[in-house]
């Protein structure tokens, strides 16, 4: 296991920027920050080991099960999309 994947002491710090337009200034930048729980980013952390050290033992298997997530949900993804196009379709035609 990396020493770089540790579980923190102290919460994650996430900032994001996003733009307002208002109608008086288009320039306008609203900064938000978000803390996030150290027991989330322990939990996120410890998972991430643990897929690690499956890595390590067994490794086509970690992989062909990884592999075959990403590819289900992107194949679930895609047919949710597409039948909403085509909900979307048939409301436009009626």
């Amino acid at each position: 296991p990396s020493e770089a994947f540790a579980p923190r002491s102290s919460p994650a710090r996430i900032t994001s920027r996003s733009s307002y337009y208002g109608k008086s200034n288009r320039n306008n930048v609203i900064s938000h920050e978000m803390v996030v729980d150290g027991g989330v980013a322990e939990s996120i952390t410890g998972a991430w080991a643990a897929y690690n050290e499956a890595l390590e033992a067994n490794p086509l298997l970690v992989k062909s099960v990884t592999a075959s997530v990403i590819l289900g949900a992107a194949d679930f993804t895609g047919q949710a999309i597409e039948r909403s196009r085509k909900s979307q379709d048939v409301a436009v035609e009626d």
